[in-house]
C-alpha cells in the first residue's frame, strides 16, 4: 500500500486546537477519535511497530512497517499492516528478535477529506501535530497519482500546514531524541 504523508508540529495547544476548528469549519468529516500505542523495533530496513488502538469499548492491535524518505517535504511512504488478534505474544517475540526502541502514545483524532486522511496527534512527551496520508491504489496511473498529489496539497493549502514546522522523521526519531536530550542534558 502506498500514501504521501506530511507532519508538521504546532507550537502550542491553542495553534492545535484552532487547526481542528479550521477543519470543521472548512467541512472536513471526523472519522475516528482513539487512544494509540506504538511500540517501535528496532529495523534494519524501514519502521516496525505494532499499534494498540483504543476506541470506544474496542481494542485491536495492527503490525505496521513502512518505508519512507526522512524529508520535511510531502513524501511517498509504502506500507503494509496486518491485523493481530492480540498483541502480546507477538510483542514479546519482536522485542527479543528485533528489541524495542521507544513507545509512543497518543490521542489521536482523525478528521477525512476524500482519501487523505488528517492525523490530530496530542502526543505524550512531545506535543501536538498534525499529519496528513493521501492514500494511493498500488494500480494507479499517473493521472490518478497526480490526483492523489493535488488532493495532498489542497488539503496543505486549506489548512494553512505550510506555516507550521515541518517534521522530517516519524514519532520514534522525535521520541529517541528527546530521550536522549534528557539522558545528555
Amino acid at each position: 500500500m502506498r500514501n504521501i504523508e506530511f507532519k508538521a508540529a504546532c507550537t502550542n495547544a491553542a495553534q492545535f486546537f484552532a487547526l481542528l476548528r479550521l477543519a470543521q469549519d472548512a467541512g472536513l468529516q471526523q472519522s475516528h477519535d482513539m487512544l494509540q500505542s506504538d511500540t517501535y523495533f528496532h529495523a534494519e530496513h524501514g519502521r516496525l511497530k505494532l499499534r494498540t488502538i483504543t476506541e470506544q469499548n474496542s481494542v485491536k492491535h495492527e503490525l505496521i512497517g513502512y518505508q519512507r524518505a526522512d524529508s520535511t517535504e510531502s513524501r511517498l511512504s509504502n506500507y503494509f499492516y496486518y491485523t493481530v488478534p492480540d498483541a502480546g505474544d507477538l510483542k514479546q517475540a519482536l522485542a527479543a528478535a528485533l528489541s524495542i526502541d521507544v513507545v509512543v502514545e497518543k490521542h489521536r483524532i482523525v478528521y477525512m477529506y476524500h482519501t487523505t486522511r488528517v492525523h490530530f496527534d496530542d502526543v505524550a512527551q512531545l506535543g501536538y501535530f498534525v499529519e496528513l496520508e493521501t492514500v494511493l491504489q498500488n494500480d494507479t496511473t499517473q493521472d490518478e497519482e497526480q490526483l492523489g498529489q493535488n488532493e495532498h496539497f489542497e488539503v496543505i493549502r486549506l489548512l494553512g500546514l505550510a506555516a507550521l514546522q515541518p517534521i522530517s522523521g516519524s514519532y520514534r526519531e522525535l521520541m529517541l531524541q528527546t530521550q536522549n536530550n534528557y539522558k545528555n542534558p
